[in-house]
């Protein structure tokens, strides 16, 4: 879900922040470049309380509904140049702890005779979520035009967090 969400925004997010919010394809690497640098930033308290605090299960949820939050965000703002960057914050915020804990979360929760397959099917996982985002993205955007690849992505997020809450906490070995 992780990285069909990613792909399925970046379908549609730069189409977002030329036609409707009227930047200039030239210039979107002055919303990418300081979001991304600050998210880096906001993202290691999360990850530092995840691993350090044993509060992996809370970091996991809580990024899940900032993502879900960002995408929602991109749905409603979609025409505003600031709403953008600022949903775009959340998410990429979001995204990073994802990306840094949850490699660590499935390491954790695999039990020990098969922590290398658990890995090769996360890692497989990601390929796949990649694949899935561009052609739902795809298709969506096709027939829902770009707010409807943003309530897309926000609902599998808010199915992901659902499910999520079911998970049991990791153990710390």
């Amino acid at each position: 879900v992780l990285h069909m969400g990613l792909t399925s925004v970046f379908l549609v997010l730069p189409l977002a922040l030329r036609d409707t919010a009227g930047l200039d394809t030239a210039h979107h690497w002055k919303i990418y470049f300081p979001v991304l640098m600050l998210s880096v930033l906001l993202m290691v308290p999360f990850v530092v309380a995840a691993e350090s605090r044993r509060k992996l299960k809370q970091v996991f949820l809580l990024s899940i509904t900032i993502m879900m939050v960002a995408e929602f965000a991109f749905y409603i703002f979609f025409q505003s140049l600031w709403g953008l960057a600022l949903a775009l914050l959340l998410y990429f915020t979001a995204f990073n702890v994802l990306e840094a804990t949850l490699p660590s979360l499935v390491a954790k929760m695999a039990p020990a005779e098969s922590k290398g397959t658990a890995m090769g099917v996360y890692s497989t996982s990601q390929f796949g979520g990649a694949f899935l985002g561009g052609v739902l993205g795809g298709w969506i955007h096709t027939h829902f035009g770009l707010n409807g690849v943003f309530l897309f992505a926000g609902m599998a997020m808010g199915v992901w967090l659902l499910a999520a809450f079911g998970m049991s906490e990791p153990r710390y070995l």
